[in-house]
């Protein structure tokens, strides 16, 4: 058994479709994660967004401009191949179309009338996406003659009630996946949506932005996979982004960790959660192109050997430089176990941090809670706060490169000015803060220095 994860480019039109079915079709035992079609999440975070702004009938626009595209596709895919558009497997389709759009509208109604976004509304609204494209897969499937069936994600993915970020409740998940085998073992094919789930409540929640691939790792660690293919619109993952860095080159092999890392600083082939279910259970993890699937791609699994200089390069913009300076005459550990205190009630991740009995700069991705945490901050000293910041990091150095690799970054960008520079030799990674201005011109140099 297998687990195949369709997401982003794979996901948008017909043409891709009929792709995404062929390659199902010629799997072994598969169980299919699919995302929405693409810009369908961010246009129905627009649209509550627009309606929680008070602008309902702009809202309701996007709804239906949603419902027309995935009509669209529809018909496109039934006529390309030749099939009725007149049917039972069409009109469930559109049936499933009209039916989740009018659940889309009446959430935005209700966001309307509160005149807030909350983020449990936020997750109702964002899943929606994939309740519809994993219902118009599988009934796609079936049109060309393959044995596949939707599952309602909902009905497996249990999860706690962390709206936005939710986590699975694995015991539960579990037992609910007992279904997925039984239609495995009937000669099915489980079509499931990602990123989506539901509380003990019966609540819809979600795993976070792009986790899909999240969903197929739970699923294929307790399933018992053999493997995991992410199928995307590049032919694995390269030393740095392509679409930017021309230069780039693929990685036959990484480690887990070191995709895991890539994840959490900014490459956006993976959800930052994917690999540790997979890595629990050993499941090597494909990641391939759907245009060129036989390009071998990239294989992560348990260790990868280092080249010592580096393996790969992430950035992220949207930064936060936060600088906090104690006004106490006794500073010392007090202060510190103060501000992490404070970082860890906020849920705050830090790439980088610098500290000295008295002061300490952190540096973050910036999100809504940064001006909650700048008010607890500034009770415990004098903070300033620099917005627009970029981080830089280089992943898969060995200990003993450090220095060099260190001294190399600082002569490569010359004249731009380093806020912060950190080595981690645990994690073997090494992060440069930046301004976000300087960011994409700094990443090219790094990249020519070190791999071209």
């Amino acid at each position: 058994m297998q687990i195949l994860k369709f997401g982003g480019t794979s996901m948008s039109d017909q043409k891709t479709w009929k792709d995404v079915l062929k390659i199902t079709g010629d799997s072994e035992k598969p169980v299919v994660i699919v995302s929405a079609t693409a810009r369908t999440t961010r246009q129905l975070i627009k649209s509550a967004e627009m309606a929680a702004e008070g602008d309902l009938q702009e809202a309701i626009k996007i709804a239906e401009t949603i419902s027309e595209r995935h009509e669209g596709i529809i018909r496109g895919f039934f006529e390309s191949n030749g099939k009725p558009l007149k049917g039972e497997l069409i009109n469930d389709c559109l049936e499933r179309i009209n039916s989740q759009t009018d659940t889309l509208k009446s959430y935005l109604e209700d966001i309307s009338d509160t005149g807030s976004l909350t983020l449990q509304s936020r997750d109702a609204v964002a899943g929606i996406g994939e309740q519809i494209s994993s219902y118009l897969l599988a009934k796609c499937g079936e049109a060309i003659g393959l044995n596949s069936r939707y599952v309602n994600a909902r009905d497996i993915i249990k999860t706690d009630s962390v709206f936005g970020s939710a986590q699975p409740d694995l015991e539960i998940t579990k037992m609910k996946s007992a279904k997925i085998t039984e239609m495995l073992n009937n000669g099915q094919i489980p079509v499931i949506g990602g990123f989506i789930g539901e509380n003990e409540r019966g609540e819809p929640t979600t795993l976070g932005f792009e986790g899909s691939d999240y969903t197929a790792s739970i699923l294929g660690e307790i399933l018992g996979a053999q493997k995991i293919t992410i199928w995307t619109d590049v032919s694995g993952i390269y030393t740095c982004d392509p679409r930017v860095i021309p230069g780039a080159r693929p990685i036959p092999e990484i480690s887990f960790q070191q995709a895991t890392e890539m994840a959490y600083f900014g490459a956006k082939v993976l959800h930052p959660s994917t690999l540790k279910p997979a890595e629990r259970k050993q499941i090597p993890v494909f990641v391939k192109n759907l245009f060129e699937p036989e390009n071998p791609g990239t294989k992560i699994f348990g260790k990868s050997a280092n080249s010592g200089k580096a393996k790969v390069i992430s950035y992220r913009k949207n930064g936060v430089e936060l600088t906090l300076t104690s006004d106490s005459d006794n500073a010392g550990h007090k202060f510190l176990s103060d501000v992490f205190s404070l970082l860890d009630r906020y849920q705050m991740p830090v790439d980088v941090v610098n500290t000295t009995e008295a002061s300490v700069i952190i540096a973050v991705e910036n999100n809504p809670k940064i001006p909650e945490l700048n008010e607890q901050l500034m009770r415990l000293g004098t903070l300033e706060v620099s917005n627009n910041k970029g981080f830089i990091t280089l992943i898969g150095l060995e200990v003993n490169e450090s220095a060099e690799i260190t001294d190399r970054v600082i002569r490569v960008l010359g004249d731009t000015k380093i806020d912060l520079i950190s080595f981690s030799a645990s994690k073997k990674h090494l992060t440069v803060v930046l301004d976000e201005a300087e960011l994409e011109m700094s990443v090219k140099k790094m990249h020519q220095s070190l791999f071209e």
